[in-house]
């Protein structure tokens, strides 16, 4: 399971690299790191991954991050002029 979710995050890291450009900053992604592992699908780790989600999200720099995501969700798209540029 570890090397399919390292598979996973370099993936997404290559994906940001490669279409950073197209996506004009609006791409999000909130990964709670954890001071150890934790595996997803063990429910006893609950406790453990809702700590390190609380924690992640409580530095300002997430918050702030959180906040500019929402901005980008509620803007109105133009996808003529998208497709045209």
């Amino acid at each position: 399971m570890n090397m399919v979710a390292l598979d996973l995050q370099k993936t997404s890291e290559q994906m940001v690299d490669l279409l950073s450009p197209l996506m004009r900053g609006q791409y999000f992604r909130f990964n709670p790191p954890t001071h150890k592992e934790i595996g997803i699908d063990n429910p006893d780790k609950r406790g453990d991954m809702l700590i390190a989600v609380d924690e992640y999200f409580s530095h300002k720099h997430v918050s702030d991050r959180v906040e500019e995501a929402v901005r980008c969700f509620r803007q109105k798209e133009d996808y003529k002029t998208k497709v045209v540029e």
